[in-house]
């Protein structure tokens, strides 16, 4: 596996009863620099999901 072009994409997505949006889509060079993107959301923001995608 080629290593040198992989990047991470990080989804923060809004959750409501009848349907979903993506609020927030980045790209990232590293694990470590989507971890830190993911880490920074606010913690009381409800109905936000985020996940990272390699």
């Amino acid at each position: 596996m080629d290593l040198t072009n992989t990047f991470f994409t990080v989804i923060v997505i809004s959750v409501d009863m009848f349907e979903s949006s993506i609020v927030d889509e980045r790209h990232f060079g590293s694990i470590q620099e989507a971890m830190r993107f993911k880490n920074s959301l606010p913690d009381d923001l409800q109905g936000l999901v985020c996940e990272i995608a390699a």
